[in-house]
Formats: C-alpha cells, sequence, structure tokens
C-alpha cells in the first residue's frame, strides 16, 4: 500500500503564455496525498535459476481527490497499470532489467495547446517502459549494488510527438 504525502510550493503560471486546460491556475502550494495504490508483483521465472528472469506486475490506483490531480500530485481517476519484466543476470554481480507496461486512466487529464512548439495533447492513458542495470560492489548478505535506471512514459493522445515523451 503507498499513501504519499506531497507538499509542494510554486509560482502561479502564466495564463496567456500556453493553452492549458484542467489545471489549477496555481499558485501551485498543495499540501496533501496523493493518489493511494496497491502494488502487486508475481515472479514467474528467476534469474538466478533460468536464463531470464519474468515478472508481472499490476499496480491500482485511488484517487484522492480532483485538487490532488489538478496541482499535480494525483491523476484524474481510478488507474490500473499491468507490467510485465524482465531481467537477465549473467553473472553474480551484473543485472539489467526491462520492463513495459500501459497505464489505464479512467479519467481526463488537462489538455495542453502550445504553439512554439506545436503541441496538443491531453493527459491520460500512457505506454510506460523503463530499463535498468546493477552492478554488486560487496559481494555478501546484505550487498551494496550501484544502480542504474532509465524510465519514461508516453501518453496515448501524444505518440509520434517527442513533446508528450516524459523521461528520465
Amino acid at each position: 500500500l503507498q499513501v504519499p504525502i506531497a507538499i509542494m510550493d510554486g509560482l502561479r503560471r502564466d495564463p496567456t503564455a500556453n493553452a492549458v486546460t484542467g489545471l489549477a491556475d496555481g499558485p501551485y502550494n498543495y499540501q496533501g496525498l496523493g493518489d493511494l495504490a496497491v502494488h502487486a508483483k508475481f515472479r514467474l521465472l528467476r534469474a538466478e535459476q533460468n536464463p531470464i528472469g519474468l515478472a508481472a506486475i499490476l499496480q491500482a490506483g485511488i484517487p484522492t481527490g480532483d485538487t490532488a490531480s489538478r496541482n499535480f500530485v494525483g491523476d484524474p481517476g481510478f488507474w490500473l497499470w499491468p507490467q510485465v519484466a524482465i531481467d537477465w543476470q549473467p553473472s553474480r554481480r551484473f543485472r539489467t532489467s526491462l520492463n513495459g507496461g500501459y497505464r489505464f486512466i479512467s479519467g481526463q487529464g488537462a489538455h495542453l495547446m502550445t504553439a512554439t512548439p506545436a503541441v496538443d495533447f491531453t493527459y491520460g492513458s500512457q505506454v510506460t517502459f523503463g530499463l535498468g542495470i546493477s552492478y554488486r560492489l560487496a559481494l555478501g548478505s546484505p550487498g551494496l549494488d550501484l544502480v542504474g535506471e532509465f524510465y519514461g512514459a508516453n501518453p496515448l493522445s501524444a505518440i509520434g510527438n517527442p513533446i508528450g515523451l516524459s523521461a528520465e
């Protein structure tokens, strides 16, 4: 069970700069709960015992209210997020993993439209992906791992538009 607490303080957005509907005008100074979520992971194959590891992941979230989604700390409706994760461990020290999923969001989010660069999409259900690598610096229990991660999402209404791609 996940119950995030959000504390943020930000500026009022300039409504003349871009056409955005569905968001609070600001200032973005929300303090409260984000979406309540539950997570489950079902391991199908272990990478330590098979050529690859395979898992199915299911996450679900319940919005804590319209105020949260309009202030960037929650989604506009109930969400369900199935994913598949594959990992490969060629040695005791090195592991890499890849995952992909689809995040269904029942509500309609903010609509973003700008002139330069030309953007026009609505936040909503998304395709998600991730890549992770780790190197075990110290063997034993507990071990010490150096980890790198890359993940992202793209709303279905913005597929093919690089502005809609969120990646970290």
